[in-house]
């Protein structure tokens, strides 16, 4: 696939200038993690969802002569229960999905224009709202650009209630979707003549896409977006003036506190001017997870901030990795790829990378660890009372598995 001029800063990282959290009092076993299952070579899942005892996974897989994109959804035992292609007449991938109250998930992707099979609907009032200043890419993309956002509903049993789209006109990658009675909101990176910036675009329940909110210029990325209240809350990284807030580190993570109409009007920024940082992933219990590169160190770091964004703990552990963060009824999770010892985790030292998954406590000090041993890089993470921690994650010979434990 072409990604245009769009640059994924996939591992810049993030850093606080606050005392990490009480070093480990107690040295953890670490269990291996259960195999569900190894998927497929025709399916090139990017992520999943859990809902109870069954498993979302998306992404994309060879069609005819196309690339297409599918959900698919198996058990705990790695039984097919249904799969689903969606296929708009070109090429399209999923890149992020949710699971609504009803249990419908809702997927988009990005796709190439294709006039005859896409209904796109656009508001009327749709615009860019731009207080940075962006100047995009021409409205005149290449023919196989992947520039069409795509928003499909998919009901739990696989049937397609819905799909809308809109082209964007540039190479985009959405990252993270929340649905609310209102509508579906979206946040992603989009290319810029200079390089790439954050994105927030909305459609309302009839399918209608509102205004496209830029935020940056050339260095900037969203990766999280949860739902708080009438409000947003946008993770992601950037190495530049964000509405007049000023690059501190090599790179920063950022949080921004946005409207439902994508108007940002809050922003916080790291502070350690010696290191690049980002979130990638955010809770509505304001924890976020990614990785912190200072001085040439590199760390997962798990941050648990206030609801005035301001931190209260923050937990790194060495990482060769962004930690993603997820939370459970007790505990929360720190999950990364790692290939050196632990303080604190008894006999973690692997001869290559493998994932392990922190358990931590209300102050961010490792409870009980898990293992995936096989996987090198985690992709996505999923609970439920009935599966536990559920992880997805590659290996090094680039196969995609998954493995959970139940931890209750």
């Amino acid at each position: 696939m072409k990604a245009g001029r769009l640059i994924f800063l996939s591992l810049a990282v993030f850093s606080l200038i606050f005392s990490p959290a009480s070093a480990v009092t107690k040295s953890i076993a670490v269990t291996s993690m259960t195999l569900i299952t190894a998927l497929p070579s025709d399916i090139s899942p990017t992520g999943m969802q859990v809902r109870g005892s069954v498993i979302y996974l998306y992404g994309g897989r060879t069609g005819n002569s196309n690339l297409d994109g599918f959900v698919r959804a198996i058990d705990s035992n790695g039984t097919i229960l249904w799969s689903q292609i969606l296929d708009s007449g070109g090429d399209e991938i999923i890149t992020a999905a949710t699971v609504d109250t009803a249990g419908h998930i809702w997927l988009v992707g990005t796709a190439s224009p294709a006039e005859a099979t896409i209904s796109t609907q656009i508001s009327t009032a749709a615009g860019v709202l731009n207080p940075d200043s962006v100047v995009l890419d021409p409205t005149s993309p290449i023919r196989k650009d992947l520039t069409t956002l795509i928003l499909w509903e998919v009901d739990p049993t696989g049937n397609i209630v819905s799909t809308k789209s809109v082209n964007l006109n540039r190479s985009f990658i959405a990252r993270s979707l929340v649905v609310a009675a209102t509508g579906t909101s979206i946040v992603g990176a989009i290319a810029t003549t200079s390089g790439s910036a954050g994105f927030f675009i909305s459609a309302d329940t009839n399918g209608i896409f509102g205004k496209l909110s830029i935020v940056g210029k050339s260095e900037t990325e969203l990766n999280s977006i949860t739902k708080l209240g009438d409000n947003y809350l946008l993770a992601g990284s950037s190495a530049e003036k964000i509405l007049g807030k000023p690059l501190i580190g090599k790179r920063d993570g950022i949080l921004l506190s946005s409207s439902a109409s994508g108007k940002i009007f809050s922003v916080v920024r790291s502070a350690n001017g010696k290191s690049a940082r980002s979130w990638k992933s955010a809770t509505p219990s304001f924890l976020v997870g990614g990785d912190a590169v200072t001085e040439g160190v590199s760390e997962a770091v798990v941050t648990k901030f206030s609801a005035k964004l301001l931190p209260a703990w923050t937990s790194r552990f060495p990482a060769i990795g962004p930690a993603l963060a997820i939370d459970t009824p007790i505990l929360r999770y720190a999950v990364f790829g790692s290939n050196s010892a632990i303080a604190g985790i008894k006999s973690w030292k692997p001869s290559k990378p493998a994932t392990i998954a922190l358990g931590l406590d209300a102050k961010g000090i490792p409870q009980t660890a898990f293992s995936a041993k096989p996987i090198a890089l985690p992709l996505a993470l999923g609970y439920s009372s009935q599966l536990g921690l559920v992880l997805l994650g590659q290996t090094e010979q680039n196969t995609v598995s998954l493995f959970h434990t139940l931890t209750r």
